[in-house]
């Protein structure tokens, strides 16, 4: 066959954990662990008790792990849940080339799955590498048009990851695997216009359960046409916009891994990577003796058009929305020194000496590179202090977090869910999965020892 989705099935197909790259295994293990970091302290959050009463609501039974929690669901149910969960902070990572975030659409459908199997550590990791490598292969070939047309590339393109990684730990055949990324094709959904509300959280959530369940339809025959992809009628002439050469996504495939470059961004800071830049720039302005909020008369940063609106928030309403507003963020940096998961607990982002900080803040759009941000921060006796920032959305192969960096995020997110004797035995277990015989242990190990309640609040200004 001479489709696309047989194309890249056949390539991935071909990939195993002993064909592996040393590097590629290294972050394959780094983006799993810091995913069900992100899970065991978004588990709580309002937008994933309404979707964990909802599949308890419609009577889901099963044997799989829900993150931080004592409750057990289905495969699909669990993907569902936990991508919601995973999602819910915006401190899970990133990938350049996706323009959005790689491993929170696709690994809790993958670990629902490998536990449902009783798959290895290593069956995992493989998995994991054939899902990323495949949704950035597409990515490559319609971004950054697709992203600017409104879909959100983390639930529209991260679906193929989910359907690739599942597909491969089910053992499809090149047919099969093609079926289920044509089935997926049509289940790509999310809209960039839902940032900073829970329905972001929906995009995760549906793109593992989607992506899971084109497998499992392939898997048992369930037919689409394999050209969905390309077809004068498909995928990319709906979500591009334009016409694609598939020979992009191909080649993408045949010449070396995603994962190593430019690869993936681990998040520093709990919120969209798209301030991140701008957090830095301040960061490194507050070593100025003049520079301070008493004597701070006006914070101008200037960023990308594309990115900027996306995170032009000067008055957000919730703490979600919080997580996409520069103004904050660039506040709390000024104020505090740094950006950290309390600061979006609550009520905190109305804070009235942060909410006055914030008016000083302006945005201006550049002409520069897109993860480039520039602060400018005038004191009240009128001289300028300026820094330019310049990282595209986390802590990649480049400018990777220290191992002591990254433990110190795991057991921070971990913390909302799991001891700390607890949640540091898991940390040591997930260092290691590509020896876990078995991923069960694993996941057990993240359950928590806390039931659902069904009762949140959310504050709102």
């Amino acid at each position: 066959m001479s489709t696309l989705a047989f194309a890249i099935a056949s390539r991935i197909n071909a990939l195993s954990f002993a064909k592996l790259p040393p590097q590629a295994v290294h972050w394959a293990r780094l983006a799993i662990a810091d995913n069900i970091a992100a899970g065991l302290g978004g588990c709580r959050e309002p937008s994933v008790g309404i979707l964990l009463s909802l599949a308890e609501m419609n009577g889901a039974r099963g044997s799989c792990t829900v993150l931080g929690r004592t409750e057990t669901l289905p495969a699909l149910e669990a993907a569902f849940v936990n991508g919601a969960a995973s999602h819910a902070l915006d401190f899970d990572d990133c990938s350049p080339t996706m323009d959005g975030h790689p491993s929170v659409p696709m690994v809790p459908a993958l670990l629902a799955l490998a536990e449902e199997l009783d798959r290895s550590g290593g069956d995992v990791i493989a998995a994991y590498v054939a899902g990323y490598e495949t949704e950035t292969a597409i990515a490559s070939a319609i971004n950054p048009d697709h992203g600017q047309r409104g879909w959100h590339p983390t639930a529209t393109i991260g679906i193929f990851g989910a359907a690739a990684a599942c597909a491969k730990l089910l053992n499809l055949d090149d047919k099969a695997f093609a079926g289920a990324l044509s089935i997926a094709a049509s289940s790509a959904a999310g809209l960039r216009a839902n940032s900073g509300t829970m329905t972001k959280h929906l995009h995760a959530a549906q793109s593992n359960r989607n992506g899971l369940q084109a497998a499992l339809l392939a898997q048992k025959g369930f037919t689409a046409n394999l050209d969905a992809l390309e077809h004068e009628l498909g995928y990319f002439s709906a979500y591009a916009g334009r016409p694609v050469d598939p020979q992009v996504v191909l080649a993408r495939l045949d010449h070396g891994f995603d994962i190593l470059n430019p690869g993936i961004a681990i998040k520093q800071y709990p919120c969209c990577a798209f301030t991140h830049p701008a957090i830095d720039a301040v960061l490194k302005l507050r070593a100025h003796d003049d520079v301070s909020c008493d004597n701070v008369a006006s914070i101008k940063v200037e960023l990308s058009p594309k990115r900027m609106r996306n995170v032009n928030r000067p008055d957000p309403r919730t703490d979600t929305d919080a997580k996409f507003s520069t103004h904050y963020v660039v506040a709390l940096a000024l104020k505090n020194g740094g950006v950290r998961l309390s600061d979006f607990e609550g009520s905190a982002f109305l804070d009235p000496n942060l909410r006055e900080l914030m008016q000083r803040v302006e945005l201006r759009p550049h002409d520069g590179a897109l993860a480039e941000a520039t602060v400018s921060i005038t004191g009240k006796d009128g001289r300028t202090h300026r820094e330019v920032a310049l990282r595209d959305m986390g802590r990649g192969p480049d400018d990777p977090m220290s191992d002591a960096e990254f433990r110190d995020k795991f057991l921070d997110c971990a913390a909302a869910s799991l001891t700390g004797h607890e949640a540091s035995a898991l940390f040591d277990r997930l260092m290691s999965l590509e020896r876990a015989r078995s991923i069960r242990p694993v996941l057990a190990a993240a359950r928590g020892q806390q039931a659902h309640a069904p009762t949140f609040v959310q504050a709102t200004a």
